[in-house]
């Protein structure tokens, strides 16, 4: 039996992963596999999972996940407040059988589940007053509209994705400003590790973005080719912009020496105007490559349709 608890970071459902294991443990279940994995991880973790488990901060997003777990027919539940709260596995652990035991299919399972729990939900949420009850009734619906949205679901998934990198660089970040007492002087430069990682950070959306909408589609079969167009898009941008600043630099000197400037002879220069105009048609061509092959795929889809 496998059950995978999903949270934003995977953070939480770790310890509430390892409190579980240690109840099922006392229990003498040694057939339990329990996991936990960001919810951006969801889709890559569902293969032989029995039942998953979100925690209750997610319960918003029911829908979407409803509709992003539909055609895997895995029954899903949230996790109690009280028990999430204080990290109770044991209890979790009871929620989980219980879950399971009343839910012998996948699909009609969910959506019995979901009926049964969602009419005193909504008139709890209804009876709700002040913030909490604005939260309930007028915030979550509109976040729960807009999650399921693809594209801004893919978006969220590939940014929960790279959190680690981004932590990284903020732990360099840190370090910098620590770096400034006197008496914190000793510890290491790490800023190259900020520049790096932030630096990777774009090339990781360019390839998780279009992986994650095509997976939400179930397009499984230009996934790769999207990701790698997406990265070659990326490339090309960067390369267009460096190809302007060696187009200026280029410029000015031809100017200067317009102008009555003595410009000293350079081969380097001259090898560098020659590799500047290549790369430029180059970059040109590789664009027109991808505009074609984008244009090639749409007629295909089209006659699959």
């Amino acid at each position: 039996m496998k059950i995978l608890l999903m949270c934003g970071a995977g953070a939480s459902s770790g310890f509430m992963a390892q409190a579980m294991r240690k109840a099922a443990k006392a229990q003498n279940m040694e057939d339990i596999e329990i996991i936990a994995r960001s919810d951006a991880e969801m889709m890559n973790n569902l293969k032989g999972t029995d039942l998953i488990m979100f925690g209750p901060h997610l319960e918003y997003k029911k829908d979407a996940l409803e509709n992003d777990l539909k055609s895997y027919n895995i029954p899903f539940a949230f996790i109690d407040k009280d028990a999430y709260g204080s990290i109770d596995g044991e209890a979790t652990l009871k929620q989980a059988l219980g879950v399971l035991k009343d839910i012998p299919t996948g699909e009609k399972a969910v959506s019995n589940t979901k009926k049964a729990k969602e009419a005193p939900k909504q008139e709890k949420a209804e009876s709700q007053k002040g913030f909490m009850g604005w939260i309930a009734n007028s915030l979550a619906p509109k976040l729960n509209k807009l999650t399921q949205n693809i594209y801004i679901g893919a978006i969220q998934q590939s940014i929960m994705s790279i959190l680690p990198m981004i932590m990284i660089g903020s732990v360099s970040s840190i370090v910098g400003v620590l770096k400034r007492f006197s008496f914190l002087s000793w510890l290491p430069d790490i800023s190259m590790l900020n520049t790096f990682s932030f630096g990777l950070i774009a090339i990781f959306l360019a390839i998780l973005v279009p992986m994650k909408v095509l997976e939400k589609k179930g397009n499984e079969k230009l996934k790769i080719a999207a990701m790698l167009t997406s990265v070659a898009k990326e490339h090309l941008a960067g390369a267009k912009e460096y190809l302007v600043k060696a187009h200026n630099v280029q410029t000015s000197t031809l100017q200067e020496e317009a102008e009555g400037k003595e410009i000293e002879y350079s081969i380097l220069f001259s090898h560098a105007q020659d590799t500047c105009m290549t790369v430029y048609s180059e970059a040109n061509i590789a664009e027109q490559l991808i505009d074609i092959c984008e244009k090639i795929d749409e007629r295909f889809r089209a006659l699959e349709k």
